[in-house]
């Protein structure tokens, strides 16, 4: 159990690297649809709730973009440089690894998308 928590622990602070950039992304991204959705597409007749729809659906593909992108490099780890061959060597069930890659991805989604509440409340 020590060894799969130090796992975790490690992908979060692998992913501590990279979280401005992620924040600042998702910032950016669900802005600008934002924007658009509420300020620009009601002068074209769509309803000014759009955006309120739009937002939810921003977190929505947001975390099904990161989904996308965490299957496709895990998929090309088993074919190609196979560095998950070694967290199977380690002594804790194999089941907990794929269990770890699991939690770890769905705590880079969720942490991903907390920016995307206030810009959507702001907006």
């Amino acid at each position: 159990m020590q060894t799969f928590a130090t796992l975790l622990m490690r992908d979060a602070r692998v992913f501590k690297k990279h979280i401005i950039g992620r924040f600042v992304d998702a910032c950016v991204w669900c802005g600008i649809n934002l924007f658009v959705s509420q300020y620009i597409l009601p002068q074209f007749g769509i309803s000014s709730d759009f955006g309120t729809f739009i937002m939810i659906g921003n977190i929505a593909a947001w975390g099904m973009l990161e989904v996308g992108t965490n299957v496709s490099i895990l998929i090309s780890d088993l074919l190609g440089i196979q560095s998950t061959s070694y967290y199977l060597t380690l002594p804790i069930p194999q089941s907990w690894i794929f269990i770890r890659i699991g939690l770890s991805d769905a705590f880079k989604s969720f942490v991903s998308t907390l920016p995307m509440i206030p810009i959507g409340k702001l907006v």
